[in-house]
């Protein structure tokens, strides 16, 4: 038994030292955070895309559904570009910005269907 152990423990210690090299916790939590943050993102377009008005001509009224519409999606374009380029988007590193910007376009539209 001894001598089992005495091959098998080298073995799986080398094989998590490998594992801590390879895949680098930070990167691991970032990749976690950027998930969960997208994941958000997802939730949030799923209840206001209802929100959403039909209009089928496009027009530079600002008060136009289409108008208000193209300012909805942008906003969450904006959001995503941030989610996945948090250094080019937020200079500062801050999270907290980013988590105060996430909820702007629900104010804006009328709240979803129950």
């Amino acid at each position: 038994m001894i001598r089992i152990l005495a091959v098998v423990l080298p073995a799986v210690g080398t094989a998590a030292a490998a594992m801590a090299a390879l895949y680098p916790r930070d990167e691991v939590a970032r990749t976690n955070v950027i998930i969960g943050s997208l994941g958000q993102l997802h939730g949030q377009i799923a209840v206001e895309v209802w929100g959403l008005q039909c209009d089928s001509t496009p027009s530079d009224d600002p008060k136009s559904p289409w108008k208000k519409n193209a300012e909805v999606i942008e906003k969450w374009m904006a959001r995503k570009e941030q989610i996945l380029n948090p250094a080019r988007s937020n200079p500062a590193g801050s999270g907290a910005t980013e988590a105060k910007s996430l909820p702007t376009g629900a104010s804006q539209q009328p709240a979803a269907p129950k």
